[in-house]
């Protein structure tokens, strides 16, 4: 039986997690930013959008890259490997 091929970003994040550079959660990623520590931000697409606007504003600002992914957050969670839903991923640089 073939194997199934991998989804670009599942492979992205399980990369990420092992080097320790994946940064989930509003919070974390807002303070990191903040420190100028992050250099790509993943939005899902049901983000709030009072958090998805404070945290375009801080990426600006940090000169950091943000995508807004067409995934809801259940999905983005699935995508990172964990049991809850994930509406802002961090990369650290």
């Amino acid at each position: 039986m073939a194997k199934k091929a991998e989804d670009p970003l599942v492979a992205e994040f399980k990369k990420l997690a092992t080097a320790n550079r994946l940064i989930l959660g509003t919070s974390r990623t807002i303070t990191l930013l903040k420190k100028g520590t992050i250099g790509k931000v993943y939005l899902s697409k049901n983000c709030p959008e009072k958090t998805s606007a404070t945290v375009k504003n801080l990426c600006n600002i940090a000169g950091a890259e943000c995508t807004t992914l067409d995934r809801a957050n259940d999905e983005l969670g699935i995508a990172a490997k964990k049991p809850f839903q994930i509406s802002i991923i961090g990369i650290t640089r």
